[in-house]
């Protein structure tokens, strides 16, 4: 091969990587868009439809944090809600005890 065509696919695979990235202000600009909301409605609707009433709220929560945040802070959403869930399973206990 000559230097000619390595060099067309280089800036080929260069052209490629960088359709693949996807910034964050692109995916923010998404969500943002009417279809995005319509996805996101969607997936809320599904989300209440398969799950139980007491949980659906704290999932969809996380599913949001995770959306708009990133997957640490949608961790994090997640651990604070099962300790609220925890405390709340605690303080009916005790009101029947």
């Amino acid at each position: 091969m000559d230097n000619n065509s390595l060099e067309i696919k280089n800036n080929i695979n260069l052209e490629n990587n960088n359709l693949n990235n996807v910034t964050y202000e692109q995916q923010k600009g998404f969500l943002e868009s009417n279809l995005g909301q319509v996805i996101n409605g969607g997936i809320d609707l599904g989300l209440k439809a398969i799950l139980p009433d007491i949980i659906e709220d704290e999932v969809i929560e996380i599913k949001d944090s995770i959306i708009t945040d990133g997957f640490s802070a949608g961790i994090r959403t997640a651990i604070d809600n099962v300790i609220d869930m925890g405390k709340s399973v605690l303080r009916y206990i005790y009101r029947k005890i």
